[in-house]
């Protein structure tokens, strides 16, 4: 899909992916690119970040770790 918000900036293009939710279904898989990111809240709630397909805006959260989201691995 087409985002004319998007720019590129940062040389990272996401892809939406949706998330994997508590009952193991796939859902929102055309509508957001969720991550989980590196930095957690205690032991059941990390921290993740949401690119919609259709905005340039990028959304932070916490969110429980039963939730499946999409991972970025980055070479050193």
């Amino acid at each position: 899909m087409y985002n004319p918000e998007a720019t590129n900036e940062s040389g990272f293009s996401a892809l939406p992916g949706g998330e994997r939710n508590s009952y193991g279904e796939f859902t929102y898989m055309i509508y957001f690119a969720n991550f989980w990111t590196s930095a957690e809240q205690g032991t059941y709630t990390g921290y993740a970040r949401s690119l919609p397909y259709n905005s340039g805006l990028e959304s932070h959260f916490y969110d429980n770790k039963i939730f499946g989201y999409s991972v970025r691995c980055i070479k050193d």
